[in-house]
């Protein structure tokens, strides 16, 4: 894929957001579209780095892609349930992360807790460009 066409996607994206956003009935004739355009301009970024923020740039529009949304997950369960007794696991069935931080000092976190930038990506609104004067 081009730069060329690259920038006519951001660009057409850049649009249907403004009349998406504009669109106040249920039912948007301009959503279907704008929802392939997101996803084929996220699909770009996918093996980038999760924690980094980038700029997809058009001719007349640029939209940031947001780093990845952190998700965490408990891990070690068999150290957990060495930690907190079968009796209490049996109790909670599936730890929350809220009570892995409220029972563990918080120095062995990391223990049983896994967090990385695993989430979806998401783009900000579009803004529009501002053509340089010749």
């Amino acid at each position: 894929m081009t730069q060329e066409d690259r920038a006519s996607i951001i660009d057409e994206y850049g649009e249907l957001s403004e009349k998406v956003a504009a669109w106040k009935p249920t039912l948007c004739p301009y959503l279907q579209r704008f929802t392939e355009l997101k996803l084929k301009i996220l699909s770009w970024y996918e093996l980038e780095p999760a924690d980094q923020r980038f700029v997809a740039a058009g001719t007349r529009y640029k939209v940031a892609v947001k780093p990845r949304r952190r998700t965490r997950t408990v891990i070690n369960v068999e150290k957990l349930v060495k930690l907190f007794g079968l009796a209490k696991i049996a109790k909670l069935w599936e730890p929350t992360l809220g009570l892995i931080e409220k029972e563990v000092p918080a120095a062995d976190h990391d223990k049983y807790i896994k967090e990385e930038r695993t989430g979806p990506r998401e783009l900000d609104s579009p803004v529009r460009v501002i053509a340089e004067a010749p």
